[in-house]
């Protein structure tokens, strides 16, 4: 493991883990908001200088340890959809890189999305089957003479 290094608050600290067998970027924060872009559903908070020494070390996956779960991404993936930041905050010497949470992985990651036509025929299919074609006949009819 290789441990790398950045800035926080004008101070050195640490930047998290690289695993050379596996090639994985490990970050770990206690902070609740640690990880997270501050105002999106974000993920990542990785400093630019950090993100420069992974791609020379080739890296292949990163993987967030947040209180609120484990996140996971492949670095390519990473680098296709994240965007920088630099905040306008001292603590943070460098841009920092977030990903929208939709790419990211994770077992405790709620998916907030549209059911398929598929999904939705089948539901409707279901609803259908609980009255059998002459039930549904009878009650077709009933409605047209109340």
């Amino acid at each position: 493991m290789i441990q790398l290094r950045t800035y926080f608050n004008g101070k050195p600290a640490p930047g998290g883990l690289f695993d050379i067998s596996t090639r994985t970027y490990i970050k770990a924060c206690r902070s609740l908001n640690g990880g997270h872009h501050p105002h999106k559903p974000d993920l990542g908070a990785i400093d630019n200088q950090i993100l420069n020494e992974l791609r020379n070390l080739r890296c292949k996956v990163i993987q967030l340890e947040l209180p609120d779960g484990t996140f996971r991404i492949s670095f390519q993936d990473f680098l296709e959809h994240a965007y920088s930041v630099k905040w306008n905050d001292p603590r943070f010497k460098y841009a920092r890189w977030y990903c929208p949470i939709q790419y990211w992985e994770s077992e405790s990651l709620v998916r907030y999305e549209a059911p398929t036509a598929r999904e939705e025929q089948s539901t409707q299919q279901q609803q259908a089957n609980l009255f059998d074609q002459i039930e549904l006949q009878d009650l077709a009819l009933s409605g047209r003479w109340n």
